[in-house]
């Protein structure tokens, strides 16, 4: 399987709670999963609140605790043959077993 950064991993089994990640260009924006199919093959996701943590650093140390937020709209992703988690009736990947929050200070 190969997550959004196209690397090479071992499958990850999602699970409820587990964190999750979409990108947009370099920035990345945290998730919750919150809900899935039986076969695991299909989850929802809620985006995540972030506080800047101790020692923060907008352009050398970006470090964040994360906070889930049930009033988030959800979103649904499915697992593909390629082993991609793709967002139902759009083009988002989503990288599952990390939670991540970035914004490039280039922009």
């Amino acid at each position: 399987m190969k997550n959004n950064y196209n690397i090479n991993i071992d499958p990850i089994e999602p699970e409820i709670g587990m964190g999750a990640t979409t990108g947009v260009g370099s920035d990345c924006y945290p998730y919750t999963i919150v809900g899935m199919n039986d076969k695991k093959t299909k989850i929802i996701v809620q985006k995540d609140l972030v506080e800047k943590a101790e020692g923060y650093d907008y352009y050398s140390n970006q470090v964040y605790t994360y906070i889930p937020d049930p009033n988030a709209s959800k979103r649904t992703f499915t697992l593909r043959h390629n082993g991609y988690w793709v967002e139902m009736n759009g083009y988002q990947h989503l990288s599952v077993g990390v939670r991540r929050a970035y914004q490039d200070p280039s922009f």
